[in-house]
């Protein structure tokens, strides 16, 4: 019985001390994401631009997005959006076009780490982004595709 467990501890001691292989990640293009929150409707927006613009704005809000509704509006319409795999999620702009949004092919990719958690973000035309969160590091290999462990 103590030889079992002995394995055994053995082996977890193994398998903990080897890293983890990489994958190569792709940026999607956003024909694979689809919208998953619903977007806000203008009473919610004018009631967040009521809250968000107060007097109290001035603490948190550096540039200038409550000059007017429509400037709010343009930053706060959005829903949540992801991969079918659920590996990469972001905010998009609600309203306009949705056929013209999913063409969007990834431009290029960038990492960036808070704390433990590494971001590989993919940016498409007109500062769209979705971002996949994982704790191992990624290194950008090409423009648009990273090995993260």
């Amino acid at each position: 019985m103590t030889v079992n467990i002995r394995a055994a501890v053995v082996l977890a001691i193994l398998t903990a001390a080897v890293p983890a292989a990489a994958e190569t990640v792709t940026c999607p293009p956003l024909a694979t994401a689809q919208q998953v929150g619903s977007c806000p409707n203008e009473e919610e927006l004018k009631i967040g631009f009521t809250g968000y613009c107060s007097d109290n704005q001035r603490m948190y809000d550096r540039e200038d997005t409550c000059i007017a509704f429509e400037k709010y509006k343009a930053l706060k319409d959005v829903a949540l959006w992801e991969t079918q795999d659920g590996a990469f999620q972001g905010y998009l702009p609600c309203g306009g076009d949705q056929s013209a949004l999913k063409a969007l092919m990834p431009e290029k990719a960038a990492v960036s780490k808070l704390g433990s958690i590494t971001k590989l973000t993919c940016i498409y035309p007109g500062d769209i982004t979705l971002s996949r969160r994982g704790k191992g590091a990624c290194t950008i290999t090409e423009k648009t595709t990273a090995n993260c462990e």
